[in-house]
């Protein structure tokens, strides 16, 4: 009788042990999945401009005078809503002009600016309308500051732009005769516009340069090539992409600062013509045009 109370002991008092580990263990979990997401703290939700619901937008300006905004398209509201870096309300921008949701109307807004349309300090962005109705596909530019002034405006033209991994298009552009606005109307043809400002180097959406930071031998190739490269100071990393000459992207191979080169064999590509792009997190450098032979 003794025995089986001290093995009924013995088993209550591992039970108890078992018990008391997975407790033990499971704190610990709870510990560092607390301590791992404490390194992530929420700062700020945004209500009504999730892209999920089509609802408006959130996006990060730099501007050229007040630096770091957050600004919210309110499509409910028709609002465009800015914010400091703190996430405190600066200023409300009604729009002047109201989607109409029958013709599933759309509103884009982009190039958030201070001094690219104007010579003033107030905030200033393109607004591009784009809907359908039963007599076809209609479009339109404004050019808004934030106290809801429309600066310009053009019926049935947009900045319309295709990709183009050679030499991608856009909308605005910096010239020695000033500053370019370019916009595709319905009937094919492209207007150029002239803007008082200057796109500031901060908001351009251009990240291609023409800058030579590598090179490329033998060329043609009957045996592997190598590419050469030096990475601007403080980029530690980047890609080469390799395309044939229709634009198809072929091969990808990691580069890094520490190295300064790469050999590629031939007999990763066909005989052809081929042409490869560094790219790192802030440009795309264009590499130059070569040809395989085998």
């Amino acid at each position: 009788m003794k025995f089986e109370i001290s093995i009924k002991n013995t088993i209550l008092i591992h039970q108890n042990s078992f018990e008391m580990k997975k407790a033990y263990l499971l704190f610990v979990m709870l510990l560092a999945s607390f301590c791992c997401y404490g390194q992530f703290p929420l700062e700020h939700t945004y209500d009504t401009c999730s892209t999920t619901t089509n609802n408006g937008r959130l996006v990060m300006v730099n501007l050229e005078n007040s630096g770091y905004k957050y600004i919210k398209y309110n499509k409910l509201q028709n609002k465009v809503i800015i914010y400091s870096l703190n996430h405190i309300l600066e200023k409300e921008v009604t729009l002047p002009i109201t989607p109409n949701l029958t013709n599933h109307e759309s509103f884009t807004l982009f190039y958030f600016s201070e001094h690219l349309f104007n010579t003033d300090n107030l905030m200033e962005f393109i607004l591009v309308r784009q809907g359908s109705s039963p007599g076809g596909f209609y479009c339109s530019t404004h050019i808004i500051n934030e106290n809801g002034v429309v600066l310009f405006y053009r019926g049935n033209e947009a900045p319309f732009v295709e990709p183009n991994v050679l030499q991608q298009q856009y909308p605005i552009y910096n010239t020695p005769a000033g500053t370019k606005l370019l916009l595709s109307n319905l009937l094919g043809q492209v207007k150029v516009y002239g803007l008082p400002g200057t796109l500031p180097t901060n908001i351009s959406p251009d990240p291609i340069s023409d800058e030579k930071i590598s090179n490329l031998f033998p060329n043609p190739a009957f045996s592997d090539i190598t590419i050469e490269y030096e990475l601007p100071a403080k980029v530690n990393s980047g890609k080469i992409r390799i395309y044939k000459e229709t634009g198809q992207l072929i091969k990808e191979y990691p580069i890094f600062s520490s190295v300064q080169f790469i050999r590629i064999p031939n007999n990763d590509f066909e005989p052809g013509n081929y042409f490869y792009e560094i790219i790192t997190e802030e440009k795309l450098y264009k590499g130059k045009q070569f040809v395989i032979l085998k």
